[in-house]
């Protein structure tokens, strides 16, 4: 009987020992590095279809004889690229050392290809055995200089795929029927990165391997015409094919290698670890729908990590990794709670010009005067202040200041209000890019809000900033008095973060899109007699921590902004140093009788536990908290020492947890024998035992069941659930 097919892929390269049970097939792939012109024929100068420009390709549509007109061993879609005049679909050197061999094959072009290309090849059912198949490549796609192409290049094997690049490059333009994984690759035109897929094969199954590609592009649209490169180019080399050994050990592959939230700027509580199985993620006001953004290991596939919508407030995402038995699986969960600010006061009127839609005092950008050539309006779609004849008046930005205007003696300099940038919050965006350098490390786009506008308080101050992350990602911070927020992850400014002064750094963890606008946020607490300075602050200093002293286009350190907000918060929330919630993992169990008042704990774990990492959920969004990773408890007992700081920066509350793992257990886990459950529709049944309660991951009671000699129901919304017997049993439910 024929196995049912399971195609599984990668998202992160996973090195796997190989054992004496792992074979290797490649010696099925005919001419697997792009050597051979044709049978027999090594590609070398003087061969018909030789191609002396540069150093030299070999290229079939060059070749008079028909027999040579196409890449030995390999098929392609459609050979309609080849009626453009300077094509180059060529075996040649081009590509960096990481080639294998002399040759590498190239699929350039000035023309244009359908919406699936492919070069491939297939290997016979009659060659392979059933099983579990790893295929390898190297890849090179072209991101750089004014022709971007990575849109759909991806390694394939059957329906198993790994595009080159990351994940949240592929929005729009993913294909239907596909198991999609992603090696994350920033792309250069040269390097050739090792690309990398699974697939499970029955015993009458083919191998088809190859490149797929397409002229779709990133934003989702179609190339309709002829471009040099055309859209979808690609350089690759180095195929490979390995049966993987019949006792793999499964485990590893059912562990999420990285979790995040497309959303961005949005906080894991805990922060990720791939032993950390359930999370919670606190929303702004206002958020409707979330998408978790999730990697498996080499051969992990994921499901569940679709868009979420929510629905009073909450919801959740339950995303499940298969390994490549098809049985093996890891669950992950997210709870999401939308929070909102009670008794917030919103000062953003104190903003002059926060959205940038004015060029000058009661003057809107592009209309009226504003559009006429003498005043600023710049190509039919920007206000620029270079650009104004009345320097006295225009030549800054409507209610802001910086710190100089050096930049500006490029001659092709843009900065200025713009439309590029989305999401808006009207018409226009603020640019600082140009082909220009800022003139020191510490550049600074500011408004100051005098001290007898506000009163003394903590406020949160929020904006939407773009960064180029490939490009142009340098010190781009948003930044209110001495609070900062960076708009990467911390560990991209080892090398750049700004050292002087008494900056706070925190960092909103987005990968960075050009012209994508990001929410970012900082809290700052100011005194009677302070004034408050809020922007964007920049520099010249370059991502490996040199300083930039050239002309460049674009600009090191270039940045998009829209929608600065003030928001006064609560004194008591803003003084709210409690945790709401302690729940701990493995096991999502939950720290006894919890109250945030109540500091001091001591927990029983079961025997045999090595390690502890308590989930802690600030009463306050938002609230810093230190102490949260995992104790070492090997030795029968350890300590959690969580300090939990206020948005006001000053109120300071510490937790102690004092865990020991000796033989006595308070949380013995419920045996068959004694406790079981039902969940149906959404509504759970225990049975087995008298009386029990019903607790949420964050420990806070949602039922209280005194007796269940009717068999109580209780219904429960989508989510996690920890039941907790008379007779001191507990049990994990979920809920789908």
């Amino acid at each position: 009987m024929k196995k049912k097919l399971l195609s599984l892929g990668i998202s992160a390269i996973l090195a796997l020992a190989a054992t004496a049970q792992d074979v290797d097939y490649t010696s099925l792939i005919k001419n697997n590095s792009f050597e051979y012109a044709w049978e027999n024929q090594l590609a070398e100068p003087g061969i018909d279809g030789w191609i002396t420009t540069g150093s030299g390709t070999w290229r079939p549509f060059a070749a008079t004889d028909e027999n040579h007109q196409k890449f030995y061993g390999w098929n392609v879609t459609d050979w309609s690229i080849r009626a453009g005049g300077g094509n180059s679909q060529s075996l040649d050197k081009s590509a960096n050392a990481t080639k294998v061999g002399d040759f590498n094959i190239v699929i350039y072009g000035n023309g244009k290809i359908g919406s699936l290309w492919e070069l491939s090849q297939v290997i016979s059912k009659d060659d392979l055995p059933a099983g579990i198949y790893k295929v390898q490549a190297r890849l090179a796609v072209n991101v750089t200089g004014t022709k971007p192409r990575l849109t759909s290049q991806r390694l394939f094997a059957n329906q198993s795929v790994q595009y080159h690049g990351p994940q949240t490059t592929y929005t729009k333009n993913l294909t239907t029927g596909e198991v999609n994984t992603f090696a994350g690759y920033p792309g250069t035109d040269g390097s050739l990165d090792e690309m990398t897929v699974y697939t499970t094969i029955g015993e009458n199954d083919s191998l088809k391997i190859g490149i797929r590609t397409g002229c779709v592009k990133p934003d989702g649209t179609f190339e309709t015409g002829n471009i040099d490169p055309f859209w979808g180019c690609f350089k690759a080399d180095y195929f490979r094919i390995t049966r993987m050994s019949d006792n793999t050990d499964y485990v590893p592959f059912t562990k999420l290698t990285s979790l995040s939230l497309k959303n961005g700027g949005l906080t894991l509580i805990p922060a990720f670890n791939p032993e950390i199985k359930n999370y919670t993620v606190y929303l702004p006001e206002g958020t409707t729908t979330v998408t978790p953004i999730a990697t498996a290991p080499a051969g992990g596939v994921i499901t569940g990590n679709g868009e979420v919508t929510l629905n009073g407030g909450s919801g959740t995402s339950t995303i499940l990794v298969t390994a490549p038995n098809g049985t093996t699986i890891g669950t992950y969960t997210i709870n999401y709670i939308v929070y909102t600010f009670t008794n917030a006061v919103d000062c953003s009127n104190l903003i002059t010009n926060n959205s940038f839609e004015y060029a000058w005092e009661n003057q809107l950008a592009g209309e009226g005067d504003a559009a006429l050539p003498a005043n600023g309006w710049k190509n039919g779609n920007t206000w620029r202040p270079k650009y104004t004849a009345n320097t006295s008046i225009y030549n800054t930005f409507y209610g802001w200041e910086v710190t100089d205007w050096s930049m500006r003696n490029g001659t092709n300099d843009a900065q200025s209000l713009e439309k590029d940038g989305y999401p808006k919050d009207q018409n226009f965006d603020i640019a600082i890019m140009g082909n220009n350098f800022f003139s020191g490390e510490l550049w600074e786009m500011y408004q100051v809000i005098d001290k007898n506008a506000l009163s003394a308080g903590t406020y949160k101050v929020q904006a939407r900033l773009a960064v180029d992350g490939p490009k142009q990602r340098t010190t781009q911070r948003l930044f209110a008095n001495n609070k900062v927020q960076y708009h990467g992850t911390e560990e991209q400014y080892v090398n750049n973060k700004y050292l002087l002064g008494n900056e706070v750094a925190t960092f909103a963890g987005y990968s960075g899109i050009v012209n994508v606008l990001e929410e970012m946020k900082v809290y700052v607490t100011i005194g009677e007699d302070d004034d408050l300075m809020i922007g964007i602050r920049s520099g010249n200093k370059k991502t490996d921590g040199t300083f930039n002293t050239t002309a460049t286009d674009p600009v090191w350190g270039g940045f998009k902004a829209d929608y600065f907000r003030l928001i006064k918060i609560d004194p008591a929330q803003a003084a709210d140093a409690t945790l709401s919630g302690i729940t701990l993992n493995p096991n999502a169990t939950f720290v006894p009788n919890f109250s945030p008042q109540t500091t001091s704990y001591n927990v029983q774990l079961p025997v045999g536990t090595n390690s502890v990492t308590p989930m802690l959920l600030p009463t306050i969004p938002d609230a810093k908290i230190t102490g949260v990773g995992a104790v070492d408890v090997s030795s029968g007992s350890g300590v959690s020492t969580i300090e939990v700081t206020a948005l006001n920066g000053t109120t300071k509350k510490i937790y102690t947890i004092n865990y020991s793992a000796g033989p006595v257990t308070g949380f013995k886990e419920a045996k068959a024998v004694d406790c079981t459950y039902s969940v149906v529709d959404r509504r759970l049944s225990v049975f087995g035992v008298d009386a029990y309660s019903v607790y949420s991951i964050n420990g806070v009671k949602i039922a209280d069941v005194r007796n269940n000699a009717e068999r109580t129901i209780v219904a429960l919304a989508q989510g996690i659930y920890i039941v907790k017997t008379a007779n001191n049993q507990t049990l994990k439910v979920i809920v789908r």
